[in-house]
């Protein structure tokens, strides 16, 4: 799953997104995507967060709306 987010970024999490759920930013292209199985690292991505629920109700074909909100 791949969208445009932000450009600017604290890189203390670079590289540490490989698990399921982890909700990542790719800095080379300023994609935000959200992990659906485990990956490889890479320096490119930096970690802003997880998903906190079954990872499997984002798992489907076609375009959908999705939004992501700051949790407390």
């Amino acid at each position: 799953m791949i969208g445009q987010g932000a450009r600017v970024l604290p890189c203390h999490q670079r590289g540490k997104c490989d698990k399921a759920g982890d909700i990542t930013l790719y800095a080379p292209w300023g994609d935000l995507s959200i992990f659906y199985k485990p990956f490889q690292r890479s320096r490119g991505l930096v970690r802003l967060g997880a998903f906190d629920g079954p990872i499997d109700v984002l798992v489907r074909d076609g375009d959908f709306p999705v939004r992501i909100e700051l949790a407390d």
